[in-house]
């Protein structure tokens, strides 16, 4: 069996994702592997749509909401992968879930989690 070279890591606003992130940096120094967080939720304009009727200060509200969020997440990744040089922060430009699955396709392993609401 080979060795994992690339590592994919979910990254959300959960308290678990601490402990996802120590489990691949772990992972990443035990295979010599490189991995990449991204951070991935479903943005909150799409998880509450009736918020549109509310007009554009709503939805930027949201949006800004969403900002911190991930920003908020980056400084849990960056205390959590204790400056590892085989973790990486990226960021996604369009549709979070999508481009996360998009990018899962070409990594050798995945870290995953799982919020049930």
């Amino acid at each position: 069996m080979q060795s994992p070279k690339s590592i994919l890591l979910h990254i959300d606003g959960t308290a678990r994702c601490v402990e996802r992130v120590r489990i691949t940096r772990q992972l990443a120094e035990t295979f010599e592997a490189e991995a990449t967080a991204l951070y991935s939720v479903t943005p909150l304009l799409l998880r509450y749509p009736l918020a549109i009727e509310g007009g554009a200060v709503i939805a930027g509200e949201l949006a800004k909401l969403d900002d911190e969020y991930r920003d908020q997440a980056h400084s849990v990744f960056q205390a959590a992968s204790a400056a590892s040089p085989r973790l990486t922060w990226a960021k996604l430009t369009g549709g979070a879930p999508w481009e996360f699955a998009q990018q899962a396709l070409y990594a050798d392993l995945m870290v995953l989690g799982l919020v049930i609401n």
